[in-house]
């Protein structure tokens, strides 16, 4: 298969370039029982973005429109695909739908027949089901629902996280390790690209002891920081989440660790109530935090630009109060305006980079 060229210069076509990523990895000699557990449904994205279907025209509007949240799926619901992986077929297994899904230029994830046909994909943005539709009607009060993407953190399927960690067995054990720091790897690379506001992850993952028995999961509870509880009472018993911030690569993401919507079971009250306080509280969270979403080449451009426009404004305010006619003297205060200037928004300044260091 050839390989695909940029989308455009000045463009980062991130779904093309994932897609990539995954075709050279399976590929490597030491990884190959992955491919044939590598299908359709291990392009990360699910859905669109920005009202756009195709990854080029994502790719376009990126840097203009950014995103506001990257809802993140544990991996894909796919039994066979890790069934695949451990006992592989004497065939390509799903592999060959994995390329037909990288030719397409789709952005999102869809279901390819024998016949060729791309049928509609799992797509909780657009069409939510059931308990699914709580944390789509969160984030459209926190942000632009077009401006939210989703994305799976690991690209091979299974049962449930659980049987992804275990069922490999000791013998497979390093293949698992190499497949889950390509994934962590792969993750960094979409956050640094998207930049998003806010990164959500589920507890299948935030919080699996198992997962973190094997590496050290750069978006897990464990290796993020600043990570505070919130409680929201409902008559079926206490909703716990986790705001947090998360590095990866040279963006720091303000990061919410919520349950899977399937095992929220909730009267159609309690899921406005939960839509409500939950929405507050990121609010509040996103707002006290204004390095969050910025890489830091960004906040230090603020910064400096901050104390420049401070420096301007001092010296022009010495010129209009004192007009020395010694060239000496006059350097001599705007000197001293300088260091003023630098000394007190130093501060402010190591506080912006704080927040992306």
């Amino acid at each position: 298969m050839v390989r695909n060229e940029p989308a455009g210069q000045g463009a980062v076509d991130i779904a093309r370039a994932a897609n990539q990523r995954i075709w050279d990895f399976v590929h490597q000699p030491a990884n190959v029982n992955l491919r044939a557990g590598t299908g359709y449904y291990s392009t990360p994205f699910r859905g669109g973005l920005f009202g756009e279907a195709k990854a080029a025209e994502v790719a376009k509007q990126l840097p203009t429109r950014g995103v506001d949240v990257l809802w993140f799926g544990s991996n894909p619901a796919v039994p066979r695909s890790l069934n695949n992986i451990l006992n592989t077929p004497a065939d390509n297994g799903d592999f060959p739908s994995f390329e037909r899904q990288m030719a397409s230029g789709f952005f999102g994830s869809l279901k390819w027949g024998s016949d060729g046909e791309p049928q509609a994909d799992f797509n909780p943005i657009e069409t939510p089901t059931h308990s699914w539709r709580v944390y789509r009607d969160l984030f459209e009060q926190i942000g632009r629902l077009e401006c939210v993407a989703m994305a799976n953190l690991i690209p091979w399927g299974s049962e449930n996280m659980d049987d992804l960690i275990t069922r490999p067995g000791s013998a497979n054990r390093p293949l698992l390790r190499r497949a889950l720091e390509f994934a962590d790897d792969l993750n960094a690379e979409i956050i640094q690209t998207l930049a998003p506001r806010l990164a959500v992850v589920p507890f299948s993952l935030g919080r699996s002891d198992r997962l973190n028995a094997v590496i050290p999961f750069g978006l897990s509870l464990k290796e993020a920081t600043d990570a505070k509880q919130h409680s929201v009472q409902l008559p079926e018993g206490d909703f716990n989440f986790y705001t947090a911030t998360c590095q990866r690569g040279n963006v720091s993401v303000g990061t919410v660790f919520v349950r899977h919507p399937a095992s929220l079971r909730v009267s159609s009250e309690s899921q406005k109530r939960l839509v409500s306080e939950v929405a507050a509280i990121l609010r509040e969270f996103q707002s006290a935090d204004p390095g969050v979403g910025r890489t830091s080449g960004e906040v230090s451009l603020l910064g400096l630009g901050f104390v420049y426009a401070i420096g301007e404004l001092a010296i022009g305010w010495i010129d209009s109060r004192d007009q020395p006619t010694d060239p000496l003297r006059r350097r001599v205060l705007h000197l001293s305006a300088i260091l003023v200037v630098v000394a007190t928004s130093g501060a402010f300044l190591w506080a912006l980079l704080r927040a992306v260091a």
